[in-house]
């Protein structure tokens, strides 16, 4: 079960958007909650050192990127979960070596979706 937008989750999508990560866990409680398998990929987004993912997507271009992972770039993800993360691949924008999502939570949603897969 996918879960719905309240007005919960677009306040927490909103702090996250604004640069609060703080809100990431409270989304995944939320996630949780309503029941959406994202929530697992967004609580495993915590132990990002283990998976070589960088701190947060960067911004580029008026976009949210995800790169795979080099030293040009924060927002690196290592080959295997930028791979799921293209396998996934849902209404976001591919530029060579990057994902490109409109807004920081929806970056950060589309990284859950991929490690919850």
């Amino acid at each position: 079960m996918t879960a719905t937008m309240t007005s919960d989750f677009l306040a927490l999508c909103a702090a996250i958007d604004a640069g609060d990560d703080s809100a990431l866990p409270a989304l995944a409680d939320w996630l949780e909650e309503a029941g959406d398998p994202r929530a697992a990929g967004l609580r495993r987004f915590a132990h990002r050192p283990a998976l070589e993912i960088d701190a947060q997507p960067c911004r580029m271009a008026g976009l949210w990127a995800w790169h795979i992972l080099s030293d040009e770039y924060v927002g690196c993800l290592a080959r295997e979960v930028f791979l799921r993360l293209r396998k996934a691949g849902h209404g976001v924008q591919w530029a060579g070596k990057r994902a490109l999502y409109p807004t920081r939570s929806a970056a950060y949603l589309a990284l859950a979706e991929a490690l919850a897969g």
